[in-house]
């Protein structure tokens, strides 16, 4: 049996939901420590994590300056947690902002170069007309009558698995034709219409930032969510293709699509909050029929938490599915 492949999954926006690896933060010391190191280095740092560990009255995470520095920083933070147990990653697939935290651990940037870039973009895509993403359940293609004033595919997650971005009344127009067309919709937790046109002038405006920093290779593949396949090294050295990202849309379905053409064994493993991709993943038909594992980290919001006891089994099943004994190709957890 050939060695299987970890592929290491990294959450972005919409992701976020209020007391994510709080406990895991509080109760894993080596983890509090690689959260903080990522945190104090931003800016703001200091209070973006007391708003995120508030209790009685938690910040609104899901605006753009919250859930952006804390999905960068719990992916990063997560994936170096499980580095130290002895779970490398293999390759980085990434969604939204969880293809920059990829780009930060395979070396593409460096950590500090990375949240000096954040602290600067955050506030221009903040500055942003209001607007928000739906999740909609239909194909690409059929989705043309919804498209327009500003209204755009943000991401193609699956086969029948879209999300819509744009600005807020022409996306609210928008829910309520699929709610009228009786078309499953939910909103995805955004307060800015990210991977749309909308944020090009917040795209224009980094793209110095980008220009001045040193950008290598990585060391570790990444399948680009946004290329769609593997990131060769002459666009993973262009500024601008960083800088585009918030404005363009993530095609997910197709980087997995082409991850799993050329993985004969792959074992995803996600490292951020929640088990958004996890779920995407496990949805695949040739995930479903062959039983490629699907080990998220976090134990996610829908459960009661424990996420110290969630994270060791995780890191136990990973290691037995990448013991040269183990024969089963089922570990889905």
């Amino acid at each position: 049996m050939p060695k299987r492949h970890v592929v290491v999954l990294l959450p972005g926006q919409g992701a976020q939901y209020p007391g994510m690896c709080v406990d895991l933060y509080r109760g894993d010391s080596l983890f509090a420590a690689l959260l903080d190191d990522v945190l104090d280095r931003f800016h703001d740092g200091r209070r973006i994590r007391t708003d995120w560990l508030a209790t009685s009255h938690p910040a609104d995470i899901h605006r753009t300056t919250r859930s952006q520095p804390l999905l960068f920083a719990l992916d990063y933070a997560l994936s170096r947690r499980a580095q130290e147990a002895g779970v490398s990653a293999d390759e980085y697939l990434g969604h939204s902002i969880g293809e920059f935290a990829a780009a930060a651990l395979a070396g593409t940037i460096t950590l500090d170069d990375a949240v000096r870039v954040l602290d600067a973009r955050i506030p221009l895509l903040a500055d942003t007309p209001a607007g928000g993403m739906l999740a909609v359940a239909l194909a690409a293609e059929a989705a043309t009558p919804y498209l327009g004033d500003g209204v755009e595919i943000a991401a193609v997650n699956g086969p029948r698995q879209l999300m819509l971005a744009g600005p807020a009344d022409p996306l609210d127009r928008v829910a309520k034709a699929l709610t009228d067309d009786e078309v499953t919709w939910r909103p995805v937790r955004a307060t800015s219409p990210f991977h749309s046109s909308v944020l090009g002038r917040a795209v224009t405006a980094s793209l110095p930032l980008f220009s001045a920093l040193p950008l290598q290779p990585p060391n570790i593949p990444i399948t680009s969510a946004y290329t769609g396949r593997a990131l060769d090294p002459r666009t993973a050295m262009d500024p601008a293709f960083w800088a585009g990202q918030p404005a363009a849309p993530v095609l997910f379905a197709h980087a997995l699509e082409d991850l799993l053409g050329r993985t004969p064994e792959p074992l995803f493993v996600e490292a951020g909050p929640g088990q958004t991709l996890s779920t995407l993943v496990r949805a695949h038909a040739q995930v479903r029929a062959a039983r490629h594992p699907v080990i998220p980290l976090s134990s996610g919001r829908s459960r009661v938490r424990d996420d110290e006891t969630h994270l060791a089994r995780a890191f136990g099943t990973v290691r037995e599915l990448l013991s040269p004994v183990h024969t089963s190709v089922h570990g889905s957890e």
